[in-house]
């Protein structure tokens, strides 16, 4: 599963590369806070008495927030490419036409 598949670019690719890194650093994250709450229910029928579960136990919100910023960081990098890359085709196209007349 590769994030923003259909996204090219031709100046940022460097761009692309990093949002594509922090979306899956989001799912990576959002993947661990359901991995948390999941021990969070999971500890009201069973006490946790490994330390490993009682510490990704208190520390859900922390994924939680990492995740919806690693997508948010991810987006914006993602439409600033998407938004050049735009532009770029906009510009060749109207040079082209141009040149034909």
């Amino acid at each position: 599963m590769k994030p923003y598949k259909n996204l090219k670019s031709k100046n940022l690719s460097l761009v692309l590369l990093i949002a594509r890194i922090f979306a899956g650093f989001g799912m990576f994250m959002a993947a661990l806070f359901l991995a948390s709450m999941a021990c969070s229910v999971a500890s009201l029928f069973f006490p946790l008495t490994s330390l490993w579960l009682q510490i990704l136990n208190t520390s859900g919100y922390l994924f939680l927030i990492l995740s919806i910023l690693a997508f948010l960081i991810s987006g914006i990098f993602a439409a600033i490419v998407s938004i050049e890359e735009n532009h770029r085709l906009k510009t060749e196209l109207l040079l082209k036409s141009q040149k034909q007349n």
